[in-house]
């Protein structure tokens, strides 16, 4: 036989001492980030990839951890998420690349595109803000034509950018 032990009844809110704080009535909220296309109407012409595609330009096979996107030259591209203009950089092979940090160790990567001329580093952009236009500046990828090459950097490590975009099939 199992005995049970009636034990005392719960404090009355009577019973609580009126100095004792309330915990927060709200729950933490968690920032949802959402990119939007770098480019209006665009095609996806190259998906990312952990693995390897063939480059016609250079006819040779190698790694494409961005996603390019077919435009017409001088598309505009425009900044994916709120954030800060880290670097501009163009080279005569790689064309003009700008890097944007979002914070919080994301950050985006937008090449083969003519930046606009008063874009500076250390610029802040909001969403949708225009950075430049579409073009054929990365000459390692001309054969593609006119396209914006995007990546996406997590903690140091190129990620799949669908991991963030807004895409129909969303």
């Amino acid at each position: 036989n199992i005995t049970v032990k009636e034990t005392a009844s719960a404090e009355t809110p009577s019973d609580t001492p009126s100095d004792v704080p309330n915990p927060p009535s709200e729950t933490p909220s968690v920032e949802v980030i959402e990119f939007i296309m770098p480019v209006s109407g665009a095609t996806i012409i190259k998906d990312y990839t952990t693995g390897v595609v063939y480059n016609q330009t250079l006819g040779l096979y190698s790694g494409h951890k961005a996603i390019d996107f077919a435009a017409e030259d001088g598309a505009s591209v425009v900044c994916v998420y709120g954030s800060v203009v880290e670097s501009i950089t163009t080279s005569k092979v790689n064309g003009t690349t700008v890097i944007v940090n979002h914070g919080g160790g994301l950050k985006t990567v937008y090449n083969s595109i003519e930046a606009r001329e008063d874009l500076l580093e250390g610029m802040t952009l909001s969403q949708g803000d225009l950075i430049g236009s579409v073009s054929t500046s990365n000459k390692t990828e001309i054969s593609d034509g006119a396209h914006l090459h995007f990546e996406v950097i997590e903690n140091e490590e190129k990620i799949d950018p669908e991991k963030y975009l807004i895409t129909e099939g969303k």
